[in-house]
């Protein structure tokens, strides 16, 4: 299981969602739960005719303190509410970085990483690049919660949307603590069909599945041009599934729009948690 779970406060409005998840988590499996709430320092400018600081930006960053206090101070009192055990809530200032990049070196204490989805619009690029950034540089796996949908309060189902690769056998093995959990678990597939070992090597992920003691089975089906990211999420939702795991594709580069489609859509249109990892 996940001992230390880490959750990533960004000061949007899917930080309260993420706190809710950690929280369940922490206390489903007696886990410690590590708190830490970001704040983004504006950066300085410097005057027109001087290499002097603005003297406001001092005004400046004591209120972006300030308002992330607030939230610390918000969540400290959910956590205390909550009765599980937690490490105080830290303030991380980020300013001559970006924030998911904190996230990144912050966490590598942690084995999993619990992100809220925020629903403003405005922050759709900033956050898709970010939550890629966390996903590709922390090495963990990373949780990503939307902010009105489901928590993952039960483990009764899970879907892995599986592909032969690298990036989704990582995400399998990096979700086996929640899926040691679930009554089932489905390796969903599609066109896989080009390969023809490709039945029997899913047949052995089962095998191995199962020596963990983790009931799966497969699933392969062909996407018939649909999209498979939707074919993901709709067959998920009619399963009643209560995670997705998926592998990230992609390598840095495509951290300037959130990897490839697929990854991308699953980021921002799953109704449910979706465990991604690289």
């Amino acid at each position: 299981m996940y001992r230390n779970i880490a959750v990533a406060m960004m000061g949007n409005d899917g930080d309260e969602r993420a706190l809710d998840q950690g929280i369940a988590l922490s206390r489903h499996w007696g886990s410690h739960l590590t708190p830490m709430q970001f704040v983004e320092l504006t950066q300085p400018s410097y005057g027109a005719w001087s290499l002097s600081l603005d003297p406001r930006i001092v005004e400046l960053h004591e209120g972006q303190r300030q308002e992330a206090q607030a939230r610390v101070d918000r969540a400290a009192e959910k956590i205390r509410q909550a009765h599980v055990h937690a490490s105080d809530v830290r303030l991380v200032e980020s300013l001559y970085q970006s924030p998911w990049d904190a996230v990144s070196k912050e966490c590598f204490s942690a084995d999993i990483i619990v992100i809220g989805r925020s629903n403003e619009l405005a922050l759709y690029p900033i956050q898709a690049q970010g939550l890629a950034t966390v996903i590709m540089q922390s090495g963990l796996p990373v949780l990503v919660v939307p902010n009105n949908g489901r928590l993952l309060t039960t483990f009764k189902k899970a879907v892995v949307a599986w592909h032969p690769s690298r990036e989704a056998c990582r995400a399998l093995h990096d979700a086996l603590p929640i899926l040691l959990g679930c009554e089932s678990v489905e390796l969903l597939s599609y066109d896989g069909d080009t390969d023809p070992l490709d039945p029997m090597r899913r047949q052995a992920l089962i095998e191995n599945l199962r020596h963990h003691g983790v009931k799966a089975r497969s699933i392969a089906h062909g996407s018939q041009g649909i999209d498979i990211a939707s074919l993901i999420v709709s067959h998920a939702e009619k399963a009643g599934a209560d995670v997705v795991v998926a592998g990230t594709y992609g390598h840095s580069r495509l951290r300037e729009w959130a990897f490839g489609g697929v990854t991308r859509e699953l980021l921002w249109n799953a109704p449910l948690p979706v465990l991604m990892s690289h």
